[in-house]
């Protein structure tokens, strides 16, 4: 019969594994709380990784698409709205759309827990689809159709990719990794608002306070997020004098290429096309239909495709522009029966174009081909 341990050596065997327990609880707590770079927090976030996407709901009464998006494969469609139920229905709030184009297949994500200022993007490998709202992040795998939560701070533009995001903290404006892999980078307390990532994600495009006034919006300054300057915040690589009234708050694009930097006119009616590496006005372009809604660059940079909303609300057009000579293709993409265009996006081909409408449609067109609009998985 084996020898039993003392008194002693059963306390002190007691007392180390009781010390381990509280080791372990103390040690898991400080890494789920930890805030000290700023991202560690998102771990909160994906305890909930197994939420199921929401169904679709019954109501038809849909708002402006808000977002549009195409994967890079082109299977899939993203479309971000605001849906309002009608009399006995219970769903209500912003929703993003995930459409599967092979299968004419509706996904829902419900983006009630997320709020508004949609946003959203596909990764590079079109495995997930990264939307960001005033509340929070999610990203959604489409192999599983799962739903990851990850919280921040006012979140507000996403790049291209999806992997990283700028945020309004109470702070001031951060740029943050969607996947907290690295640190949060403070921009300047200059900064009025934030525009736009460069495709390659080296530089940022954001407006700075014209004398202490926020939405002065005169100067556009392009800043670089591989050199920081002695605050650590993202160094200025150049300043872009613009007139009073650019840019809007609609949509600011860079050209794939990073050239380019389109900037919509408050007011309405203008487009103008910045030499990022001058600084300069390339070409101011003049449409005829109302208040710019929208705008997009074509993947092969040739083309800038701009979605307008005439005043009377009831009719809509796409104008295209070849940028580099600045010429207007005729006759463009007329929506008359929708209330204006308000997101639009390229296909690979570079000749068609997919658009969200004010009535909720989704249509496409291939703005080289066929003088008809195919609706598209519309409501």
């Amino acid at each position: 019969m084996p020898e039993l341990p003392d008194k002693e050596t059963v306390t002190k065997m007691l007392t180390r594994t009781i010390a381990l327990f509280y080791a372990v609880v103390v040690l898991s707590a400080s890494t789920m709380f930890c805030t000290g770079c700023g991202l560690a927090s998102h771990s909160l976030g994906r305890i909930n990784k197994s939420l199921p996407i929401s169904p679709m709901p019954a109501s038809k009464n849909y708002s402006p698409v808000q977002t549009l998006a195409i994967s890079p494969d082109e299977k899939y469609l993203i479309q971000g709205q605001h849906i309002a139920a009608k009399e006995g229905e219970s769903f209500s709030g912003d929703i993003l759309q995930i459409l599967n184009i092979e299968k004419k297949k509706h996904v829902l994500v419900s983006r009630h827990r997320v709020g508004s200022n949609l946003a959203a993007t596909f990764s590079p490998d079109s495995k997930y689809v990264v939307a960001c709202g005033n509340a929070g992040i999610i990203r959604v795998q489409l192999s599983d159709e799962t739903v990851e939560m990850i919280p921040l701070e006012e979140p507000k533009c996403l790049s291209d990719d999806g992997s990283l995001v700028a945020c309004l903290a109470s702070t001031g404006w951060q740029v943050q990794s969607v996947d907290a892999q690295s640190d949060t980078i403070a921009l300047s307390e200059n900064v009025d608002r934030f525009l736009a990532f460069s495709p390659d994600k080296k530089h940022i495009a954001t407006t700075i306070k014209n004398g202490g006034t926020p939405g002065g919006g005169s100067t556009v300054a392009i800043c670089s997020l591989e050199v920081l300057d002695e605050n650590g915040t993202p160094s200025l690589i150049r300043e872009i004098s613009v007139p009073s009234n650019f840019p809007s708050t609609e949509k600011t694009r860079f050209s794939p290429n990073g050239r380019f930097l389109a900037l919509p006119s408050r007011q309405g009616g203008y487009v103008g096309i910045w030499d990022v590496a001058s600084g300069k006005m390339h070409k101011e372009l003049g449409v005829h239909d109302g208040s710019i809604r929208t705008l997009e660059f074509s993947h092969n940079n040739a083309f800038l495709a701009v979605g307008t909303q005439e005043a009377s609300g009831k009719h809509g057009k796409i104008y295209i522009w070849n940028v580099v000579t600045g010429t207007m293709l005729e006759p463009g993409i007329s929506e008359k029966q929708a209330k204006g265009v308000t997101a639009l996006c390229f296909a690979a081909d570079n000749e068609t174009i997919f658009f969200g409408n004010s009535s909720g449609e989704v249509k496409h067109k291939n703005f080289k081909g066929s003088d008809s609009l195919l609706p598209f998985l519309s409501q």
